[in-house]
């Protein structure tokens, strides 16, 4: 989120300087991401920095474990988080949220930087390692269900009385992108009745250049492990190339990224079918979130503009219908 929740950050301090015995007196929120069940701050004190992560249900559990695993494998690549002092899994309850701590690594996001063809490859090399692990009990599993194509094609029928101009600039965008969004869902649908479905690994599943931290020595992290889900591996794989971000567009570097991962077959049918959901899904998401409520503030605006520029020339949309 990009505003503070209403919490008591004094209590907040304390929790994370009891629960994981660290000297820490200091906490600044840090405004990432437009996700309105998310809050991270930065704690410093004679001990850190720390990122301190705040989660509102629904919660996975292998949002803590998988990054664990990984990095017992030995992957350099990830931000473990800290075990609370007593504790047998890697988070602490603080209200209703979840609570996860892990050191801070100062650097900037995919966003901002391009990747160089080493980082490329490090990335691809991060994700067959993740694609290679067991998949955990109780992770969700892809079902493919026409869920977010259903709401989309209501949305474009009847959409809801706007709330607020938030939420009036988002029906605007709607009605103004119709076409192109009922274009999808049928382009959608159609590449999924074709595709070749393969067998299920465990997927990060938001693998876009935000989730992408890159440090000041040159390293690389994968970060944000919240949705993570069993599917084919095109789930993580139709990210590179895809546009989420301005430096992730195709470009010969991205070769590299396949390099890292090593042999693969992805079907271009499902890469498709995955970049178009995740639009599909984006719009629904936003839906229901300005339209559902007037709730997160200076969010809401962001959530729209983040929306539109999907529709931009040679953008998210122009690049999933041309895979």
């Amino acid at each position: 989120m990009l505003e503070p929740p209403a919490l008591d950050d004094a209590a907040l301090l304390q929790h994370v300087a009891q629960h994981y015995h660290l000297a820490v007196d200091r906490l600044t929120f840090l405004p990432l991401g437009a996700d309105l069940a998310t809050a991270v701050y930065r704690a410093d004190g004679a001990t850190g920095p720390y990122y301190v992560k705040l989660r509102r249900a629904p919660w996975l559990d292998a949002s803590g474990s998988i990054p664990l695993q990984l990095a017992a494998r030995g992957v350099g690549q990830v931000i473990a988080p800290r075990m609370p002092f007593g504790s047998s899994v890697p988070w602490s309850t603080f209200g209703e949220h979840r609570v996860s701590v892990a050191p801070y690594v100062v650097g900037r996001s995919g966003w901002d930087i391009a990747l160089d063809d080493a980082q490329w490859a490090m990335l691809g090399a991060v994700v067959r390692q993740l694609h290679q692990l067991p998949i955990p009990a109780g992770l969700p599993r892809e079902q493919f269900s026409g869920r977010w194509r259903i709401r989309v094609a209501t949305l474009c029928v009847a959409a809801p009385t706007p709330v607020d101009a938030a939420a009036a600039a988002l029906l605007a965008l709607i009605r103004e992108r119709r076409a192109t969004i009922t274009a999808l869902v049928g382009q959608s649908r159609a590449w999924l009745r074709e595709a070749v479905i393969g067998a299920a690994v465990v997927c990060h599943a938001d693998l876009h250049a935000g989730n992408v931290l890159l440090g000041t020595d040159g390293s690389l992290y994968v970060v944000d492990w919240d949705t993570l889900v069993a599917a084919p591996i095109e789930r993580d794989l139709m990210f590179v190339g895809a546009g989420i971000g301005v430096h992730w567009g195709p470009s010969p570097a991205q070769q590299a990224f396949f390099a890292g991962y090593g042999t693969a077959t992805p079907d271009p049918r499902l890469i498709g079918y995955y970049r178009i959901e995740r639009i599909l899904e984006d719009i629904a998401v936003t839906a229901d979130a300005l339209f559902g409520s007037s709730a997160g503030g200076s969010d809401r605006q962001a959530m729209v503009e983040q929306l539109a520029a999907q529709f931009a020339p040679g953008g998210v949309v122009d690049l999933a219908r041309a895979t």
